[in-house]
This record gives C-alpha cells, structure tokens and sequence, in this order.
C-alpha cells in the first residue's frame, strides 16, 4: 500500500475551510452509537476569507440515519440562501438535485457497524484570483463506542477484525479509526486531533511531513493515532479489505474503545460513495479472557488458541467477506445504493 500527496490545492482550501468552520470534535464518554454530520455553503473573499456562511439543514430519514444538506449560500455577509430546496423525500440516501450544493450522512444502526456519505458540488474560484467564490463542504461521521473489562488478573490481548469497504472520488477523503481513546499524542501531529492508541486507515497524507490527512496546523480527521496506512487509489479509487486491531484488556476497569468512520467532501463533484461501510465480523480472545462489554451487545466473539489457529481462521474470513462483497457489487443484483 503506498501513500499518495493530493494537490496542494485541494489542500489549501481544505485549510481555509477549516479555519471557517472551527474544530468540531466528537465528544461520546460512555459507550453508545454516534453519528455527525455537517453541510456548509462557504462565500470566500478573493483574498480567501469567509465572509458569508449557511449551514444549511436537516432532513428526516425514515432510518435514523443522520442527513444535512445545503443548497446555496449568498454573497453578502448576512445574505440569506435563495432557495433551499429538498432533496427527494422518497429516496433518503439520494443527495440534494440542486447544484451548487453539499450533503452528508451517517448511519450507525448497531455496535460493529458504520456507515457514511459525503458529496459537495459547486466549489468555485479556489487559487484562480477569482473575485469572489463559493465553496461547499461536506463532513460524515459514524462511531460506536464499547467500554469492556475482564476478569482475568493478567491484561488480555483480544483483536478485532473489521470488513471496510469505501468507494470514492474526485478528491473527497475518508479515514476508518479504531483503538483506544486519550492515550497516545504525537507532539508532531496536528493540533487539534484527539489522541487515540490504535490505527487509520485512510486515502491521502499531508505534505508537510507525510502527516494524516489536513494540513499543518489542523486535523481533517478526529483522531491522531501512532498508526496509519494509506490506501492506493489517489483521488479516484475504492478499498475492499480485511483489517484488524490488537486491543489489550487491562484488569480493574474499564478500557474504553472506540471505531469510527469518517468521510469529507470539498471538491467540485466530490464524492464517498454509499454505502462506504465498516463492518466488525469478529472479536478474537484468548481463552480465559473472560470479557465483559459494558453495551451489552452479543459481539461474534471467537476464542483462537494457538496463533496458527488465528491465521487459519483469518484466511477464511477473508475469503468469506470479500465474496460477499463482490457479490455486493452493483449489476450483482443486491441494491447497495451507491450513488446517484
């Protein structure tokens, strides 16, 4: 897997809309589902300031799927949208038919199960001298988190195994988190990122000093972990694979874990794709783990002995989840609902 720089452009207007909007961190202290999402309108100065924003709005799923969407934002500071149309009411993972427009969406229907979308269209004028321009940004987040705790007087080292499946295009970028929350800090890393002891996996770095996607000075992604692996595709590509994450399970609390999916969109015609999904297919413990998950979900929890019986074991998993996957491919006959 080799790692792939996006232009600096994108890049440039990924800051300046970052420095718009404000950090906006998820914030989940006891385990549950968590979904974001966000849609802006930006109208940018020719030196690159905002001087006029719309957030734009929410629209009822009938899922619980979260979904926001904006259609156009004005030139005047303080100037209201003029029009703010609907997306289709009949079809809820469709993105808004207006141009000039962004949306967002995030599902997490159960533990072990994430979902995201993201879009933006309309992005005008970015490093063209234009006198003005608008930029539209879209943010997606699906999270679960578990707090679990063991019996066992020694620490348990257990390893959760996710299917992650992401389409994308255009320069949006995503990233697939999981580990342990608060732990670990890079005083190189971003500022702004919350620690994490665990792994991203991802589609594009920084210039400066190969960091995780964003820039410098700012995060794109919630998360900064010791971790990362940068999937090949550029601005164009798609991810089917099998990933995994060694948690330890120390004895005499709770040990917190989280896994998050996050998608952004701020190009013209940007895209991830839906269903861009992470899927846990199993926890593996040792025996004697004596587990306990605070949630209370009946997690598919394999007890693996010997390693050579974890590899074995892996491999077929890995057979198993990329057959489903292509067998969810579109003209499979299995509706995915991938895109517009």
């Amino acid at each position: 897997m080799s790692k792939h720089r996006p232009p600096g452009s994108i890049f440039a207007a990924l800051a300046a809309t970052v420095a718009a909007l404000g950090a906006a961190p998820v914030a989940v202290a006891a385990p549950g589902l968590y979904q974001t999402v966000e849609a802006w309108g930006l109208y940018h100065h020719d030196l690159g300031s905002v001087i006029n924003d719309n957030r734009g709005q929410n629209f009822p799923t009938g899922n619980a799927s979260s979904y926001w969407f904006v259609t156009c934002v004005g030139s005047v500071p303080g100037e209201p949208c003029a029009s703010d149309g609907q997306p289709e009411p009949d079809a809820w993972y469709k993105m808004p038919v207006l141009p000039t427009s962004a949306a967002a969406q995030a599902w997490t229907p159960d533990y072990g199960v994430n979902r995201v979308r993201t879009w933006s269209s309309g992005t005008n004028g970015v490093n063209t001298g234009a006198p003005g321009y608008t930029a539209y940004y879209a943010r997606a987040e699906s999270g679960w988190r578990e707090e679990i705790t063991t019996t066992s007087a020694a620490p348990v080292t257990i390893t959760f195994v996710v299917a992650l499946h992401v389409d994308w295009n255009d320069g949006s970028l995503w990233a697939f988190q999981m580990g342990l929350p608060g732990i670990h800090q890079d005083p190189d890393g971003p500022s702004g990122a919350l620690p994490m002891a665990g792994s991203t996996w991802l589609n594009c770095t920084v210039e400066h000093d190969e960091l995780p996607c964003g820039t410098e000075y700012s995060p794109a992604f919630e998360y900064i972990t010791e971790v990362w692996t940068v999937l090949p595709g550029g601005d164009n590509g798609s991810a089917d694979l099998i990933v995994t994450q060694d948690f330890t399970v120390y004895p005499g609390g709770a040990n917190p874990f989280v896994a998050l999916l996050s998608a952004r969109s701020f190009a013209n015609g940007s895209e991830v794709l839906g269903y861009s999904t992470a899927s846990l297919q199993a926890i593996l413990v040792p025996p004697g783990a004596n587990l306990t998950f605070a949630s209370g979900h009946s997690y598919n929890v394999q007890v693996v002995p010997e390693p050579a019986t974890y590899a074995l074991w892996l491999m077929g998993l890995v057979g198993v989840a990329t057959a489903k996957l292509r067998r969810a491919r579109p003209g499979s006959g299995e509706d995915v609902s991938r895109g517009q």
